[in-house]
């Protein structure tokens, strides 16, 4: 735990954010360690880049239950020719690549609303060249026309 905890002090994640949840619960480190390392290494290469468009998250719909939300985004981005980088069948989250080109992370949480906590899955394109938002935007669409 007190590992975890370093690793967030070291890659300066503020208290509040996301990634810091993760971080301090001790859970899921190697997914939050993974975003850290990708996050510093695209803020290290494109400092000057403002409008590089390498990093893009979006809201996808789920059921109340959460149920079947990752299984439909894995198929949808297999069907776009990434590979998974875990073993399949993970109920929470979901990690895919194009050989080095453009990652694609998928995370069933919970989000705080007036009435209560609500399920909500988070998609995060990365994508080096560019283009992460258009990334992001062609898998909506496809998940939302297969996630009924």
């Amino acid at each position: 735990m007190r590992h975890v905890r370093a690793q967030c002090a070291v890659a300066r994640v503020e208290p509040g954010c996301a990634c810091h949840a993760t971080c301090a619960k001790g859970g899921r480190y190697a997914s939050c360690a993974t975003t850290l390392s990708l996050l510093l290494l695209l803020v290290t290469s494109r400092v000057g880049a403002q409008d590089a468009d390498v990093l893009f998250s979006l809201p996808l719909p789920t059921r109340p239950d959460g149920a079947r939300a990752i299984e439909t985004l894995e198929a949808v981005v297999v069907a776009l020719g990434a590979h998974l980088k875990h073993e399949e069948g993970r109920e929470d989250a979901l990690e895919a690549a194009w050989d080095g080109t453009a990652d694609v992370q998928g995370s069933l949480g919970f989000k705080e609303q007036a009435t209560g906590l609500v399920r909500e899955l988070t998609l995060t394109c990365i994508k080096v060249s560019g283009g992460a938002e258009a990334l992001c935007r062609d898998i909506e669409q496809r998940y939302r026309a297969q996630y009924r």
